[in-house]
């Protein structure tokens, strides 16, 4: 298996260096690690890895990029736009008031986890880290890592939205592109992927409000070429004060797999009680409707003989459309089923079956299907990978709650609050966290080409601490 030499110096150091120490003064050094995946080719200069919500993880070359909310009064995972805001005082400037994101890297191969910071002795706990993107207000966003370079959507009420890019070790700052100066338009955050560049060209979605008094909004989905700086919208539609309320967090959504980037939207039909599904794929530099399906707001007013298809959530890769169509429901208790739509064809088939379920999480990858869920009784989940043809490959129930937040050629990636469920369920080992808030970030990872092997044994890879 062959070796890959690591330099620890200040280029590297949000790579290595395990308490954000800046080498740049002293002599370099390095470092001997064994390639974990000599397999594993990556250049995001050719694509980018999209995982199904880029809020939380950008896959890099060697490792992953990863957000944890910072906040003196709490620790959770509430979603918020991040990147670095230079008038830190928006936030306050105190640590009382606090409140951002610490944007850190994982290498795969040092298995060491550290913020975007090379301040000496920082604890990487305030609004002076280096590794400290602001956060506030309801223009959630995403990042992405493209080229050696993280990208960020930043808004200010003046000059509009605009993309912004740091080097890999979040710093070198620099403006790339104005997306809207029309400060109407804010940053929207509805969906899955709000931020996607995709052939030298950025997708991202904004809004205006229409109207106050009825509450309507614009939603457009801007596409910007990276070579002219020059933005068009390519959708535009309303929601009204009903579609808000009820359409939450599944409006729009971009995915991206490999030349093809797919775009789904939600809408309501107010006379109807329906919800209005389209997803559209691009071929060239123009959209084209590809798929569409209606169902009943309430899952339990379906006619039968009347073909519904609800896709709240959806995944793809290069042959098929993965979705869950809600069945009947019993309050939070689900009855649903896992669908399979073949791009090439059309066709549409019912693959398995999903009852007692509360929440779920879905991804897709050429070789598997994976589906997480949060069961009906609400005090556990099950994380369960299928084959193409939906035969189970592996299957594991927990106790407590985890989210599926990514998954590569690499790893299985697993998010929870729960300490509880991150080591004792995942693990198998009660590691000492006393010192992490009960409602702080824990991840675990189970290797890929383990999902067929005897061991299927999960690693921590990010333990909640602010300094590893």
């Amino acid at each position: 298996m062959k070796k890959t030499l690591v330099a620890i110096m200040i280029l590297s150091a949000c790579a290595l260096s395990a308490c954000g120490k800046n080498y740049s003064g002293e002599e370099v050094t390095t470092v001997t690690y064994e390639n974990k995946f000599p397999d594993f080719v990556y250049d995001s200069n050719d694509f980018q890895y999209y995982i199904k919500d880029n809020h939380k993880v950008a896959v890099a070359e060697d490792g992953y990029y990863f957000a944890r909310n910072y906040s003196v009064k709490s620790d959770n995972m509430i979603n918020s736009k991040y990147y670095q805001d230079d008038s830190k005082d928006k936030t306050g400037n105190s640590d009382e008031n606090a409140y951002g994101k610490i944007l850190y890297y994982y290498d795969v191969n040092s298995e060491t986890v550290t913020p975007l910071c090379s301040k000496i002795d920082c604890k990487h706990n305030n609004v002076e880290c280096e590794a400290y993107f602001d956060a506030g207000g309801e223009n959630d966003g995403g990042f992405v890592y493209y080229k050696h370079r993280l990208y960020m959507i930043s808004y200010d009420d003046t000059s509009g939205t605009k993309l912004i890019s740091f080097d890999e070790n979040g710093h070198d700052k620099k403006e790339y592109c104005v997306i809207n100066d029309n400060p109407e338009y804010v940053p929207y955050g509805g969906g899955t992927n709000d931020l996607c560049i995709f052939k030298n060209a950025v997708y991202s979605w904004g809004k205006r409000t229409v109207s106050l008094e009825s509450q309507t909004i614009e939603i457009v989905l801007y596409r910007t070429d990276l070579k002219t700086n020059k933005t068009e919208k390519i959708m535009s539609y309303e929601k009204s004060a009903a579609q808000n309320s009820y359409l939450k967090d599944f409006d729009c959504d971009i995915q991206a797999v490999k030349d093809t980037l797919y775009i789904k939207t939600c809408s309501y039909d107010e006379n109807n009680d329906m919800f209005i599904y389209t997803i559209y794929c691009t071929q060239g530099e123009n959209l084209t409707e590809l798929m569409k399906s209606y169902a009943p707001r309430d899952c339990n007013k379906r006619i039968e003989g009347n073909e519904y298809a609800s896709i709240k959530g959806y995944a793809v890769n290069t042959k098929y459309i993965y979705y869950i169509d809600e069945l009947s429901s019993d309050k939070l208790d689900i009855e649903a089923a896992l669908f399979r739509y073949n791009i090439k064809t059309g066709e549409k088939e019912k693959i398995y079956d999903l009852p007692d379920t509360m929440a779920y999480d879905l991804q897709c990858d050429d070789d598997y299907i994976y589906i997480n869920r949060a069961l009906s009784s609400g005090q556990s989940g099950e994380l369960c990978i299928l084959d193409n043809d939906a035969k189970i490959i592996y299957q594991k129930e927990y106790n407590g709650y985890a989210n599926l937040t990514a998954c590569d050629e690499r790893y299985i990636i697993m998010s929870t609050n729960d300490s509880e469920t991150a080591y004792d369920e995942f693990v198998g080992k009660g590691e000492d966290v006393r010192d992490v808030n009960e409602n702080s970030l824990l991840m675990v990872m189970l290797r890929k080409d383990e999902i067929l092997s005897e061991s299927k044994n999960w690693e921590i890879m990010y333990n909640g601490k602010f300094m590893q």
